[in-house]
């Protein structure tokens, strides 16, 4: 007897030691650890008045449903996995997923594998920005044996017949897309992309890989408030470091960071360009500018420049916003 009890004892201080260990070195159960993965992932910024869906639900932009719009949660949405991100017409979002902000472009659409941490972009618009650069991240491009490894900085865009995948990186970093079923043909070939290049894959069509032209630096105004006291105030002057033999860049002038509303947009063969910032209702504004390869068959626009910021305030806002007196329509006027 006293030996059945002193075994009994041993087996049972044996659990209490392993169950010990398990909670000592963080014991996690499969569920614990697939909503850690899920509320890794936050929606940082939405633009304008239209909305994101999840799972075909729409996110609220105003009411009381979320406590901030700036962080949602996506633990606390209760959603099922895979969760199905897609923007309207009208609309942009910023999420943070794994030290990489990703901004999603309206009429875009990809989904998320939230037990195996994976994101498919299926269609539409995307950038990239490595906040932590040395974070090996891949992606699914419509399927999941399409696999992408995230350069640094880069953009991909995803259409009928068409995928095209920008590389921004310093010559550190490179993208890989390998194993590509691509409409319904077998590509056997893996892409190595080299910053500053663009991979065009288009059916019917052979792949290529296109240099770009370089980054403009040295962009002015870059942060600024502007002050418009005086009529001249309002025009402001844009200026970047021109790029070596290029003739030509594109400017646009946007109303918020996700470059989702284009207020203006401008070719020049100058390193500036002059804007009378009193033509729009908007108070803050965000630029930027790019390089045009005019001398190629295709003009792809360079490797884009830093996102400069102005919020404008002053004396000719206020006379701006007062209200103008009602006026007379006339129509039609007959004289007997």
């Amino acid at each position: 007897m006293n030996n059945k009890i002193r075994f009994i004892f041993i087996i049972a201080a044996f659990i209490i030691f392993v169950t010990a260990v398990l909670i000592f070195n963080g014991f996690k159960s499969p569920l614990n650890s697939t909503l850690e993965k899920i509320s890794q992932l936050k929606i940082t910024k939405i633009s304008g008045n239209g909305k994101i869906y999840i799972d075909k639900n729409p996110i609220p932009l105003e009411g009381t449903d979320f406590p901030s719009l700036s962080s949602i949660d996506i633990k606390e949405l209760q959603y099922a996995a895979p969760l199905y991100f897609k923007a309207d017409n009208y609309t942009a979002f910023e999420f943070y997923y794994q030290g990489t902000a990703f901004t999603v472009f309206p009429r875009s659409y990809l989904y998320y594998q939230s037990d195996s941490g994976d994101f498919c972009f299926y269609s539409g618009e995307f950038r990239w920005d490595k906040e932590v650069k040395d974070s090996g991240i891949q992606v699914y491009v419509q399927e999941a044996r399409n696999r992408l490894t995230l350069s640094e900085e880069g953009k991909i865009k995803i259409q009928d017949g068409l995928i095209e995948i920008w590389n921004y990186s310093n010559p550190a970093s490179t993208s890989l897309f390998k194993s590509l079923k691509f409409f319904d043909n077998e590509l056997q070939q893996e892409f190595n992309l080299n910053p500053n290049q663009l991979l065009v894959l288009q059916k019917d069509t052979p792949p290529k890989i296109v240099d770009l032209l370089p980054i403009p630096g040295s962009i002015d105004p870059e942060n600024k408030i502007i002050t418009l006291d005086k009529p001249e105030d309002s025009v402001v002057r844009f200026n970047w470091k021109s790029v070596p033999g290029v003739t030509e860049y594109k400017f646009r002038l946007y109303s918020s960071s996700l470059k989702e509303n284009v207020l203006a947009e401008k070719s020049t063969q100058l390193s500036w360009i002059n804007m009378d910032l009193l033509e729009f209702e908007e108070r803050e504004f965000y630029w930027q500018v790019s390089p045009v390869d005019t001398g190629a068959k295709e003009q792809y626009e360079g490797v884009p420049s830093k996102l400069g910021y102005i919020r404008v305030t002053g004396v000719l806002l206020a006379k701006k916003d007062v209200q103008k007196p009602p006026q007379l329509v006339i129509n039609d006027f007959t004289v007997n």
